[in-house]
């Protein structure tokens, strides 16, 4: 069965038709909502959800955030009045070192590690022999700035008692996807159902090397490590770091001093994170529904920022209320949970011809503030980015005419699920290059999210 996913850099989850039909109901007025009463497909969303939670509460979600909104801004630089990057626009020298390097350093630090195959599979057994971080520094450099590092932990597994020993690396994303698979675990589990079948890599990696450098270390004290090591710029040298650390603390000290080690690095980058958050809020001095979005956005990091030095590991707790709760009131108490923390935007994936409206986007959470304004705004942003993304290489940026020809990266990302006239009229355009839309003439009321991210990307002067 497909599983859901995540797309941080768009802060979407998907969910596919066969886990969404039994998520998501209609009510007697027709309208879609949420049906939590299945515990084993709860846990699929929770998972995509808890990704979210990392996104807009760790230092590493926000640097995250933050460095494609920038790279957005200097895209704007490279676009013409008609909507295309052209080789006519060129950025300065070091505003192309800083794309470049970005640009890399994502690619490289914030990918999903090439493990063998071995280590991909489920119901295997597997030791860990040996582990130590390595890192390394990028080959693009800008002028009088230090040079970007990331680390990866290189271990050596022995899979099913072969001699022979497997190479594995973990990296941010293995630390994202071990602790949201440890969640996922725990909620399983509290609600009777036995765990999901992952495999080790990228979900167990985590958790096989906390139990080899510690180990009597329980599962939410790894997912206290984890959380911890996302507050700063390289999780993977942290995570070790942290691992070392508590190796020599008792069992019964560990959550409080990982909240005191939490806490210090939260305060640690204060400073820092409230200069990103303004220099990223002056991105978009005008008020308008994309800039509105980004705004809303940073409000949420900041608040959840907030709430992690008050609560290091506010996930445990989450759980916890929920399992306070008796069980048949246990999937209401959990949507309050995620309608209150906030969420993001759902894609409601169907199956078959891509056909008009096929799918639908949900959004999940206080009406009053879900408005048309506010969706605008969500959807423009997105297309914008996916616009950037299309044109991202690690040379830089390329021009629109050089970007692939794959239906998959250029078809607009609403291509079937947009409600718009344009898409009714023009789906060749929106299918394969929806910038275009930007040279239909029409009312600016009636513009669909595509156009109006495009339009927006142009350069600020227009």
């Amino acid at each position: 069965m497909k599983a859901p996913s995540y797309i941080a850099d768009l802060l979407l989850i998907k969910i596919p038709e066969r886990i969404a039909e039994n998520l998501v109901i209609k009510d007697s007025n027709g309208t879609l909502i949420f049906d939590f009463s299945n515990s084993r497909c709860v846990s699929y969303f929770f998972h995509e959800w808890l990704h979210y939670v990392h996104n807009v509460s760790t230092v590493n979600g926000v640097y995250a955030f933050a460095s494609i909104i920038n790279m957005w801004a200097n895209f704007r630089h490279k676009i013409d009045s008609s909507g295309i990057s052209t080789s006519e626009n060129k950025l300065s020298t070091r505003t192309e070192s800083i794309v470049k390097r970005t640009h890399i350093y994502r690619m490289n630090s914030r990918r999903l590690r090439d493990n063998p195959a071995e280590i991909q599979q489920i119901n295997i057994k597997s030791e860990l022999i040996s582990a130590h971080p390595i890192t390394s520094k990028l080959s693009e450099t800008v002028p009088d700035h230090p040079t970007e590092e990331f680390t990866v932990i290189q271990c050596e597994v022995r899979v099913n008692d072969n001699q022979n020993l497997t190479l594995a690396e973990i990296g941010i994303v293995e630390i994202i996807e071990g602790v949201a698979s440890l969640l996922e675990e725990r909620f399983l589990l509290m609600h009777g159902e036995l765990p999901t079948p992952s495999n080790i890599a990228p979900y167990r990696l985590i958790l096989v090397l906390a139990r080899k450098l510690v180990p009597d270390i329980k599962n939410d004290e790894i997912v206290a490590c984890a959380i911890s090591s996302l507050q700063c710029e390289d999780p993977p040298l942290a995570l070790m770091e942290i691992l070392i650390t508590i190796e020599k603390i008792p069992s019964d000290q560990r959550l409080d001093r990982l909240k005191n080690i939490t806490i210090a690095r939260l305060n640690e980058y204060a400073k820092v994170l409230d200069d990103i958050f303004t220099q990223t809020e002056n991105i978009f001095p005008l008020l308008e529904p994309m800039g509105n979005s980004v705004k809303d956005i940073i409000k949420i990091m900041k608040e959840k920022i907030d709430l992690r030095k008050k609560a290091p590991f506010f996930e445990l707790l989450m759980l916890d209320q929920v399992k306070s709760e008796p069980i048949e009131n246990r999937d209401t108490r959990l949507k309050n949970i995620i309608a209150e923390f906030s969420c993001p935007r759902i894609l409601l994936t169907q199956a078959g011809e891509e056909t008009l409206n096929r799918d639908e986007i949900l959004n999940f959470g206080n009406p009053a503030w879900i408005t048309d304004e506010f969706q605008f705004g969500q959807q423009k942003l997105h297309s914008a980015l996916h616009f950037l993304w299309l044109h991202l290489s690690e040379d830089g940026f390329l021009d629109t005419d050089d970007t692939p020809e794959s239906k998959v990266r250029r078809c607009c990302p609403f291509f079937t699920a947009c409600p718009h006239q344009i898409r009714k009229e023009h789906p060749q355009i929106c299918e394969s290059k929806p910038w275009e839309t930007l040279q239909i003439p029409m009312d600016p009321e009636l513009t669909c999210w595509y156009r109006a991210g495009v339009r927006a990307t142009r350069p600020p002067q227009d």
